[in-house]
């Protein structure tokens, strides 16, 4: 049984994940809601190497199940530690929002159930629709878009640092390799 709300593709398939992957993904969770600058994409792609399951849809699947773990204990961290550890628990902090645990837990249970509900409903109209755009003029579309969010947001010198990322991203096209490997930019200053 595949996943349902996405569209399947030859050597793609993933089924119902086993107890063992789903602890995975609950344990690649855990770091990365208590580990500052380690993004769920990184703990996807470790908890990817401790399964046996491969593919664009393994991955969806598997950062689904590490963003939700990742929301759980990332909470955690912030009550306990008063530090928080994602954007969005930053931007929480800095609006003062009071930390209740169990209404916060409660958020998420609500949105994990609402997407368990609205990714099958919705999710295969979308990548239909998605899919019959073309991807050079999509990605050039989006590409502009970012231009001009840096250059709102950040001027000249966003743009600038938008240019360096933008060529660092080609980079593991180019080498053979993923890229989550460029998330080793992070460990420097995650060491300092």
């Amino acid at each position: 049984m595949g996943v349902v709300g996405t569209v399947r593709r030859a050597g793609d398939e993933f089924g119902r994940p086993s107890r063992a992957v789903a602890n995975w993904w609950t344990l690649c969770g855990a770091v990365v809601g208590y580990l500052p600058g380690v993004s769920s994409a990184v703990a996807a792609t470790l908890a990817l190497g401790l399964t046996a399951q491969r593919g664009p849809r393994a991955f969806v699947v598997t950062t689904s199940g590490v963003n939700t773990a990742t929301a759980v204990f990332a909470l955690f961290a912030l009550v306990v530690f008063g530090d928080p550890r994602t954007g969005v628990l930053v931007a929480l902090d800095r609006a003062s929002v009071p930390l209740v645990l169990p209404a916060m837990l409660a958020a998420v249970a609500i949105s994990a159930v609402a997407a368990a509900i609205l990714v099958p409903t919705l999710g295969d109209r979308y990548l239909r629709r998605i899919g019959q755009l073309d991807p050079a003029r999509l990605s050039v579309g989006v590409l502009l878009g970012l231009l001009g969010l840096s250059t709102v947001f950040a001027g000249p010198l966003g743009v600038g640092i938008f240019a360096a990322a933008t060529l660092v991203g080609h980079l593991p096209p180019t080498t053979g390799c993923r890229r989550a490997t460029l998330m080793g930019v992070l460990l420097v200053p995650l060491a300092l």
